[in-house]
């Protein structure tokens, strides 16, 4: 896919002005070529809290929602480079949208939610303790614990950042497997989390490392009663991103897998 010249700027809550500090809460892409802009607002104030501490949520929630309807409203005419300038900088309140950076596009749509997970969305944690303390307990039931490589940390330099996960095992691939929870009241949120893994599954397929040679995701997903009817669509999310799917309720393939892998490199 060929690709095309745009333009995005980071959505920012930035409390005082005179310390220029602010945190990221929202992208906006501009695509001219492709007559498309289009802004992705995080869902909570997790990162403002983070960095600001307690804030009047109500009063910062509706501003948001102010920028985020308003570049609705606006969007025809903000098709051009001058023009989505213009409205960057007429933004005066604790809610900012910096000046339009330049960046290479190929799907404006895909683009702008990789530009989220990349510089919005909150990094990744190391996956809860509970989760990867029942993994390995199903490992060592199962009598494959032995067969598994601990404590891995891959450095992803396509997104600039290192994943750590707890397990890991050789099978033609490094398989780096990460125990992930989806036991949430929100579906959005559940996707949004299922998408994050897949795009950095996909880097890790694109990509080798020089210790380990090609590399793989393995997500093993845990869910709630609320949350198991999107086991078919997180599982066809990490598939078409070449993300191996596992869940909980089924380990058996996964077990077979890592005890094939073993005997496959113990002959060869």
């Amino acid at each position: 896919m060929q690709s095309k010249n745009g333009y995005y700027s980071l959505i920012q809550f930035c409390p005082d002005r005179s310390k220029l500090e602010a945190a990221n809460v929202g992208v906006m892409l501009l695509s001219p070529e492709d007559q498309f802009i289009s802004a992705k607002l995080s869902p909570d104030n997790a990162r403002i809290r983070r960095f600001f501490g307690r804030q009047d949520w109500a009063f910062l929630n509706e501003q948001k929602n102010a920028v985020g309807e308003r570049i609705q409203v606006d969007a025809s005419r903000l098709l051009n480079l001058k023009a989505l300038q213009e409205f960057c900088a007429k933004r005066a309140n604790q809610i900012r949208i910096t000046e339009p950076r330049s960046i290479l596009i190929s799907d404006p749509e895909r683009d702008l939610h990789d530009l989220y997970l990349r510089l919005v969305a909150e990094p990744r944690r190391i996956a809860a303790p509970r989760v990867v303390t029942q993994l390995k307990e199903a490992f060592r039931e199962a009598n494959v614990d032995q067969l598994v490589r601990k404590d891995i940390e891959i450095e992803v330099r396509a997104l600039k950042r290192t994943i750590s996960a707890p397990f890991g095992y050789q099978n033609g691939r490094f398989n780096v497997i990460e125990p992930l929870l989806f036991e949430t009241s929100l579906p959005e949120e559940a996707f949004d989390r299922a998408c994050r893994r897949a795009i950095e599954g996909r880097s890790l397929y694109e990509h080798e490392e020089p210790n380990r040679g090609r590399l793989k995701l393995v997500v093993v997903g845990k869910f709630g009663e609320r949350s198991s009817k999107d086991i078919p669509v997180v599982a066809d999310l990490m598939r078409e991103n070449n993300v191996g799917f596992f869940s909980f309720d089924n380990l058996e393939p996964l077990i077979l897998d890592i005890r094939h892998a073993a005997q496959t490199h113990l002959q060869s």
